[in-house]
């Protein structure tokens, strides 16, 4: 039977992706060295929504990448395909930003959430010492870009 998996409800998937990020960057820090977690309730809570996939998306968009969670895993614990697609489409898997860039722009809860997360990313004041420097200046640039373009994305307009 195929299926034969309990899938979560859109509540029970956001409750336990919570807690499942809570758990897997437990140890992480962001540049200031505060709780890596900080940032993923930051990135859910600028999307100002009640769509609690689309926040299970923004509490899980750096898990694939950052931790030793794979796809399958959540797979196996029932998160819909939505949850799971959004959260793929916004993991990096090689070198090649504008491949990733393209992924991302492919899937419209990516879309969303990664606006979110270059927003807070974009913060000068989460900058280790406050200081900014030639890296960090040229990082600014490229996910402004970035924005910049998926903010056209979201509006319907077209290169």
């Amino acid at each position: 039977c195929e299926n034969w998996k309990k899938m979560l409800t859109p509540a029970q998937e956001l409750a336990m992706m919570i807690a499942i990020a809570a758990d897997a960057h437990m140890h992480q820090v962001d540049k200031q060295g505060l709780p890596y977690f900080l940032h993923l309730k930051t990135v859910a809570d600028y999307l100002h929504t009640t769509d609690t996939q689309l926040m299970a998306i923004a509490y899980g968009h750096d898990l694939l990448e950052d931790t030793n969670w794979k796809a399958a895993d959540l797979d196996n614990l029932g998160f819909s395909d939505r949850v799971m697609n959004g959260i793929v489409a916004m993991t990096k898997t090689n070198g090649d930003y504008d491949a990733y860039k393209k992924q991302v722009k492919a899937n419209p809860d990516a879309v969303l959430v990664k606006m979110c997360d270059l927003r807070h990313n974009l913060d000068v004041r989460r900058l280790k010492n406050k200081v900014l420097t030639a890296k960090d200046v040229e990082r600014i640039i490229k996910y402004k870009t970035f924005y910049a373009e998926l903010e056209e994305l979201v509006k319907g307009e077209t290169k």
